[in-house]
Order: structure tokens, then C-alpha cells, then sequence
């Protein structure tokens, strides 16, 4: 540092200021720059100014100087090391006052909990209504915030009302919330489940009405099929729970069954529970109601349902409600047109596609628009199907054959009867085989003609709609569409809880079923956004690689042995950050949170 003088004048008088500067290099050379402005006042010789510069510097560094220093220039040393020292200090950024000195030797990462997918989720909590739309109904604010801890723990990690609190716990959801779970037990997590359910059909209502406007959905088809979900235990509290045909292949449990209907998109409309050993085909008429009581009566909507409903009352109801069906055929309704499956006169769905997957021809009748449909993928699958069932039902009569000819079954009826099961068991393949007991001789004949038939009919559907001047490959395209009822089926299965279901009262179990829904309106919005970003990764996915992104506490004592534990959040990877673009999410920032604790201390900040 050095000195130096400014001159300049003003009319007729000559004014001279005092900077102090120091050299530093830059890209276009030494340049000069001013560390101190000392003014017009200051009165120390020219020859001293070195003298001066070097107190300064001995007093800024805390060195030691051989020469001696000067009193007469202690004052102005002490005076301008003052001012540089509250310069340098005002530039600087604030440091915090929680600064300690620490022992290292005692760092201990302790707790984490979930920053990312809670993050994500309550945030489409937000983004699809759910808190308006709850007060709506005259939920307070407090069954609002635990609806939302239920629903998004079927999101994130589907766990019991009595495991829940524990799970919150362990999320940053509270500090989201501005809530505390400390105390949450899982008595009012039932209570809020039954809120829900009391106003399932306003729920539903004004949740899918927010979707069509915040992704601008389409209303002209709707999407509908039935599942069903098994229970742990007796259920003899639920009307509802009945044992039948089981899609989980648990025929041993008591089920109910749960019908859906979804927009184009994959959007829920409605959902209701059915008894469990409801048939498909008696319950289109209750899921128009349903479907009505939602988004109103549109006509002109079409109606795609799968082969299991496709019979004429059904189709005659659809039509009188002022609807337009789309269906699969049952097997046995191609029959009419054997001739032309038979018959190679076939276009392909995609024109430009050297190997279409899919084929077709278009037929019109007097009411309808038949579509003869033949996938070579499906083809495959049923020759296999077919094939393992035959050599089951092989097997098992021989085994039946071994038993007779070991005595083990004596009496005609008895093994008529053990036909007769098997017949039953595979009525797929049982039909080509001509089986009979005769002169004390188990004899099976296959028919040749009826299996080379069924062969030609391989992955082959007749597709039947009242709507006329459809394309083919439009309507092929149309009920391929419910293949994402089929996937709603699965991600409530195995992504969001729906089942093993323990609930034995009936409205604890569609109260149960209801939270899994709300959950699976969350998790197609955050899939068909990410899908808009091109982005076809799955939630599954999705939230493994969220859940990394944690919020720590870590621990450390000072020299004072007071322990301070700092929560402090993870920084995101650039996964979790291009996941958080995508979703158009700006994670919120949580500011440390310390606590110290000692045998004499104890406090908390935020």
C-alpha cells in the first residue's frame, strides 16, 4: 500500500485529497486500486508517509517491526488501521453468530428423513386442489392436513393407520405442513378415511373437473372394467365380502370388487365397490350412474368396455342412455365371420410399417361397425395359453388313468365325476377332446379338426361399435385404451397398497380403496407430466431416486462438550434436479434447524 495525493481544483481554489492504494494485476496489467479514502484533513509529512504505511501494516498483520515506530504517527496508525479494519468488515459477507469452535473427533451423522418424494407429492396435493376441494365438503383443516399424510403415504410407502404416524415422522412432510405429527396415533387417520369416503362422490366430481382444466383433458370417451382385491381375515363385518372369481388368484380369501372408469388419457372419472362375487356383466348400469353423477350426462360419449360386459342387454343400455359402445366380441360372435378371418384380405394398422403388428378388415352391418382384428403378438400368446392348458389337462388324466389302474377309484361315477372336473378346469382345450369311460378303460380322443379351427382363430378379435365411419385403425387404437384400466389395476396392486386388505368393516375397506385412488390421481398426474417432458420412467422409479434426497442431522460437540445436532438438507443430484425441472417443482428450502443439547442446556431454534 502507498499514499497518494489528488488533485483539483474548483474556480480559484486548489483542493488536494489523500487515498490510500495498493497494485494489483489484472488481465489488462497492473492497475491501482483505491483501499482507503483518508480525505483533505490529513497533515502527515510527505517524507513519512513510508514510516506510516509500514505501522499500518505491522498492525494489520500483527507482525513485528525491526524499525522503531514514530510517535508522532501513532495516533494517525491507529486511527487509519481503525478505519480500514470496519472497510474491510463491511465487505466482507455476515458471518453467523452461531459460529463455536468444535471437536471433530465427535461428528456423528445421526437421523435422515425423506425430503424428495414427500416434496413431490404434496406438491400435486396442491396442484390437482385436493386442500379446496376437501374444505369444499366441510373437511376442517386438520382432517385436510391427515387426509393428505394417508394419501400420500399410499403414494410413497403404503403402510397400516397404525404404522403411518410412525412413517410421518420420518418425512419432511411436517415441516412442508407446518404441522407436528409428535403426537399422531392412528385413531383420527381412521376417522378422516371415513370423511372421505362420506364424500367420495363430490370428491371425485370436482378432482376430475380440475384435471380436465389443468391438462386441458378431452370428454368423449371413458374407459371401464372391474377388478378385484382380496382380504386378510374373515371380514363379517362387510355385507360386501363374498368369495368368487379372483383376478388375484386367491380364491380362498373373501373379496369385493372394484369398478373404474377412466378418461382417454387415464385420468379416474369414478370408481365404485362391488360385492365380491359380482359378475362384470350386471354392473355397467350402477358404473353409468356413477359416471353420470360425476361429469353429467355427455351424449355422444363413448363407452369402451372389455369382452366380459359385451352382451345385448348391456349394449342395448349403453345405447339408451344415448351413448356409443365400443367392444370387444364375445369368442363365439366371430363365428359369423369365420369366412373372412379365414380369408386374406387384410390391411395393416400402420401403413408404413414393413412388419404391422396388427391387421385388419372392416365389415358394416345394418346397427353396427365390426372391426376383424389379427395381432401377431396375441397370436403367439394364445397358442401358448392354449398349449400349456392341453398339456395340463393331459397330465391330469393320466394321472387319473394311473389311479384307475391301480384300484385307487373303482366306481364309474367317481371317475365320471373326476372327468367332469377336469372338463370344468380347462374348458379352453377340454372341448377338442373327446374323454369317456368305457369297458374299465379311461379313453381320450383328440379332435384334430377343432384345434387346427381354433389355431386359425388365434389372435384374432372381433371388435363391435354403434358409432359408424371410424376408421379401423382408429378403433383398433380405441380399445387398445384399456389396456390403461389394466394398468390403473396394477399400479394400485403393487404400487399403492390396495392390497393385502386387513380392514373387516365395509366402510374401513372402501375407505381403504378410496385413499388408494386419490393416491393413483397423484401418480398419473406425475407421470403424465413427466411423459409431456418426455420422460416415460415409472413412479416406481421415479421415487426410488427421490428418496435419496434426504434432510440429515448431524451432531457435534464444541470445546464446552455441548452437543449441537444440525438438520440440514441433502443437495440434490442432477438427477433429482432435472426430475424436479420436469415436474416444474422448485423444492423449498428448509433452513437449518440446530438444537444443543448438555447436562445444563437445552435449546431449540429454527
Amino acid at each position: 500500500m502507498f499514499i497518494r495525493p489528488n488533485h483539483r481544483k474548483k474556480g480559484n481554489h486548489q483542493y488536494c485529497s489523500y487515498t490510500i492504494v495498493e497494485s494489483e494485476r489484472t488481465p489488462e496489467g497492473s492497475r491501482q486500486r483505491t483501499v482507503l479514502t483518508l480525505g483533505t484533513q490529513f497533515e502527515v509529512p510527505r517524507e513519512r508517509w513510508r514510516d506510516l504505511i509500514r505501522m499500518i501494516d505491522d498492525r494489520i498483520y500483527g507482525t513485528i517491526g525491526f524499525l522503531p515506530e514514530y510517535p508522532e504517527l501513532v495516533s494517525w496508525a491507529d486511527h487509519i488501521t481503525s478505519m480500514l479494519q470496519r472497510e474491510q468488515a463491511r465487505k466482507q459477507p455476515k458471518l453467523s453468530s452461531n459460529i463455536v469452535t468444535v471437536d471433530l473427533d465427535s461428528l456423528e451423522a445421526s437421523e435422515a428423513y425423506e425430503v424428495g418424494t414427500v416434496t413431490v407429492g404434496h406438491y400435486f396435493w396442491n396442484e390437482l386442489g385436493l386442500p379446496t376441494i376437501l374444505e369444499n365438503c366441510g373437511l376442517s383443516k386438520r382432517y385436510c392436513t391427515l387426509a393428505e399424510v394417508k394419501v400420500l403415504n399410499s403414494l410413497i410407502d403404503p403402510k397400516s393407520e397404525n404404522a403411518t404416524p410412525d412413517w410421518v415422522r420420518g418425512t419432511a412432510l411436517g415441516e412442508l405442513l407446518d404441522q407436528s405429527f409428535k403426537n399422531l396415533v392412528e385413531d383420527p387417520l381412521y376417522r378422516v378415511s371415513d370423511a372421505l369416503l362420506n364424500n367420495k362422490v363430490q370428491v371425485e366430481k370436482e378432482l376430475y373437473a380440475r384435471e380436465r382444466n389443468l391438462f386441458s383433458l378431452g370428454e368423449t370417451i371413458v374407459l371401464y372394467d372391474l377388478t378385484s382385491t382380496y382380504f386378510e381375515g374373515a371380514a363379517n363385518g362387510n355385507p360386501k365380502a363374498k368369495r368368487g372369481y379372483s383376478r388375484d388368484k386367491r380364491g380362498d380369501c373373501k373379496q369385493v370388487c372394484v369398478g373404474l372408469v377412466l378418461d382417454r388419457e387415464g385420468f379416474v372419472v369414478a370408481h365404485e365397490v362391488f360385492e365380491g362375487n359380482r359378475r362384470d356383466t350386471t354392473t355397467v348400469g350402477e358404473m353409468l350412474d356413477a359416471l353420470e353423477r360425476r361429469v353429467g350426462h355427455r351424449v355422444g360419449t363413448m363407452v369402451v368396455v372389455d369382452r366380459g360386459m359385451a352382451y345385448a342387454g348391456n349394449l342395448e343400455l349403453i345405447r339408451q342412455r344415448g351413448y356409443d359402445y365400443l367392444v370387444a366380441a364375445l369368442q363365439k360372435e366371430r363365428d359369423v365371420h369365420e369366412r373372412h378371418f379365414l380369408e386374406g384380405n387384410w390391411s395393416p394398422v400402420k401403413a408404413d410399417d414393413p412388419q404391422p403388428e396388427v391387421h385388419y378388415q372392416l365389415r358394416e352391418t345394418e346397427t353396427e361397425l365390426h372391426l376383424l382384428c389379427k395381432s401377431v403378438g396375441r397370436q403367439a400368446k394364445d397358442r401358448a395359453i392354449r398349449e400349456r392348458a392341453e398339456s395340463k389337462l393331459l397330465s391330469d388324466l393320466e394321472r387319473l388313468r394311473g389311479s384307475i389302474q391301480r384300484g385307487k377309484i373303482k366306481k364309474i361315477s367317481a371317475i365320471e365325476r373326476r372327468i367332469g372336473r377336469l372338463q370344468e378346469r380347462y374348458p379352453r382345450v377340454a372341448r377338442y377332446y373327446q374323454i369317456d369311460y368305457k369297458d374299465a378303460e379311461l379313453r381320450v380322443e383328440r379332435q384334430d379338426k377343432g384345434i387346427r379351427r381354433a389355431e386359425d382363430f388365434d389372435g384374432t378379435y372381433l371388435l363391435r361399435t354403434n358409432r359408424k365411419g371410424i376408421a379401423g385403425p382408429e378403433l383398433w387404437h380405441l380399445y387398445t385404451m384399456l389396456t390403461r384400466v389394466e394398468k390403473a389395476f396394477e399400479y394400485l396392486k403393487s404400487d399403492l397398497g390396495l392390497h393385502p386388505n386387513f380392514h373387516q368393516k365395509e366402510e374401513r375397506v372402501e375407505g381403504h380403496i378410496f385413499i388408494s385412488i386419490l393416491a393413483y390421481h397423484l401418480l398419473h398426474a406425475i407421470e403424465y407430466r413427466l411423459r409431456g417432458q418426455d420422460d416415460h420412467r415409472r413412479w416406481s422409479t421415479i421415487r426410488k431416486i427421490l428418496s435419496q434426497h434426504q434432510r440429515v442431522a448431524v451432531k457435534i460437540k464444541d470445546v464446552m462438550l455441548v452437543q449441537h445436532v444440525i438438520w440440514k438438507n441433502v443437495t440434490p443430484t442432477p438427477d433429482q434436479k432435472e426430475i424436479y425441472r420436469r415436474l416444474s417443482i422448485k423444492p423449498r428450502h428448509f433452513p437449518p434447524r440446530l438444537h444443543f443439547t448438555s447436562s445444563s442446556l437445552s435449546q431449540d431454534t429454527s
